[in-house]
């Protein structure tokens, strides 16, 4: 578990790694607006609930559900609406 904040260069090949593997869909499919591709990468427990950057802890997802889902909600949490 790594409680390092990545670097931008790591960062980027993370992200793409996590698009590849998630085929480029977003996998959080929570707001009315999905767009049902991916366009960044998000953390399932967010950084500032002590998420951290390794790839069990990362899933594509489109901006609308990223925004939906915020920085203060797990995957769970937003999936149930708190």
């Amino acid at each position: 578990m790594s409680l390092i904040k990545t670097d931008r260069r790591a960062w980027s090949k993370l992200s793409h790694y996590v698009q590849e593997r998630d085929g480029y869909r977003c996998m959080l499919r929570i707001s009315p607006l999905c767009k049902g591709y991916s366009e960044c990468t998000d953390h399932i427990v967010p950084r500032s609930l002590g998420g951290t950057d390794d790839l069990e802890n990362l899933q594509a997802a489109c901006y609308p559900c990223n925004r939906y889902k915020g920085a203060g909600h797990s995957f769970s949490e937003a999936r149930r609406g708190d």
